[in-house]
């Protein structure tokens, strides 16, 4: 072979080689790419995280797809929208009881509503529904009670209330708005207005297993508003409970069981706002955000000293008289056009003072009366109308008007007692 055809021979070998290799070692760099790592999407929910949660699952990163996938994202933007509207709130102390002595450790006192356990009703229940909630909240007067019962619609647990009448507890009436919807609520507390209620809630607009909401009684609609979550730092990933607010000492109370062992919760003492006043925020220190939206650092929540001062005050002065403080109600007694009282103790005569007592009992009591029959009215304007239902509103009909004659009567006494004693 002559040397020309060697050398061609070896260039085209060569030329082969050169070519190959690239592609080898292409061939090596696709095999051994590793795939990129899920991202655990239920660890960063757990964190508060709840951007990247969204990120990952709208970019297929998430280690979920399908229906869960869809689920922890509708989670993941409410928590999104809780968090950038965290309230401000001063929380005074957090403490771990067992869940067997809870109510024991929740100090209602005063005028405020109680929770009682709903044991030591269910006998007094007429009739007693197919499944009761945990508690029954009880007004001052000890006439009102509201509980959590399967509602009418037969879709979940709604709320309810019964008067106290000569004969025992009324047949439990449903609360208009509070019933169905998906919604199993418990826990409920009724203001001293006795149209504010919060209760706990699981199912629609819940974050975790059971949050805290607010609702209000219209009248004019006669019935209640759509109830609104309280947002964090009282609704949270965990089971979030019992909510209640003293006006008369400025304190208020939730139970959650965030942090908790299975048979302990946790007691936030907190002052309650005159204003709502969010967190402020920010990217740059997220890390601030979620602790107060957690409350996993309460002395995060004191920068007010002054507020945490006059509140701890507060608590231990209402923790050393367990019989508490009834707040005053303001009264007006008009004896004459141009003399008007404004406390029983102004009255010179003793006689008009008892007499001016018993009217105010009966202003209370008419008052009570009132607010029965708007229940029975809108219950019977809703279609129940049974022949109790019927018959128990011409009676409130007829207890109204005897009542009010009977104040004004009172009102008559009481002045012509006090002009005998002063003229």
């Amino acid at each position: 072979m002559s040397f020309p055809k060697i050398l061609h021979r070896y260039f085209l070998l060569s030329l082969a080689l050169a070519l190959c290799l690239p592609l080898h070692a292409q061939t090596r760099r696709r095999t051994s790419r590793q795939p990129e790592p899920k991202v655990k999407v239920s660890e960063l929910l757990q964190r508060y995280a709840f951007d990247e949660v969204i990120a990952a699952i709208d970019n297929g990163k998430a280690d979920c797809t399908g229906a869960e996938a869809n689920q922890i994202a509708a989670t993941a933007r409410l928590g999104a929208d809780m968090l950038n509207a965290t309230e401000k709130v001063t929380v005074l102390e957090s403490r771990i009881v067992p869940l067997v002595d809870l109510l024991n450790h929740l100090p209602l006192r005063g005028s405020c509503a109680k929770w009682e356990s709903m044991e030591q009703w269910k006998a007094k229940l007429n009739p007693l529904p197919v499944k009761l909630g945990k508690v029954v909240c009880i007004n001052d007067l000890r006439d009102r009670i509201w509980f959590a019962a399967a509602d009418s619609a037969g879709k979940g647990m709604g709320l309810w209330t019964s008067f106290l009448r000569s004969e025992g507890w009324s047949r439990p009436i449903p609360l208009p708005g509070l019933q169905g919807n998906g919604q199993n609520r418990d826990c409920p507390f009724v203001m001293q207005d006795g149209m504010t209620v919060f209760y706990a809630a699981s199912g629609e607009g819940s974050l975790g297993g059971t949050d805290i909401f607010v609702t209000r009684y219209d009248p004019s609609s006669r019935t209640f508003l759509k109830p609104e979550s309280k947002g964090m730092p009282f609704c949270s990933l965990d089971d979030d409970f019992f909510y209640a607010v003293d006006e008369t000492n400025q304190l208020g109370w939730f139970v959650s069981n965030r942090g908790c062992g299975k048979d302990s919760v946790r007691v936030f003492t907190f002052v309650p706002n005159e204003e709502r006043e969010v967190v402020e925020a920010s990217d740059d220190d997220m890390e601030n955000t979620v602790a107060f939206a957690t409350l996993s650092n309460v002395k995060l929540t004191q920068s007010n000293t002054e507020v945490v001062k006059e509140g701890r005050a507060r608590l231990e002065k209402l923790l050393q008289h367990p019989g508490g403080t009834k707040q005053s109600v303001k009264r007006t007694y008009v004896v004459s056009d141009n003399r008007i009282y404004h406390s029983l103790e102004e009255f010179a005569s003793p006689a008009a003072k008892r007499i001016a007592q018993e009217a105010d009992a009966t202003i209370d009591k008419l008052a009570h009366l009132l607010t029965e029959r708007d229940v029975i009215q809108r219950t019977y304007a809703a279609g129940q109308r049974h022949e109790n239902i019927r018959k128990r509103l011409t009676e409130l009909n007829e207890a109204v008007k005897e009542t009010k004659n009977h104040l004004r009567e009172l009102e008559k006494n009481y002045r012509k007692a006090e002009l005998q004693q002063t003229n």
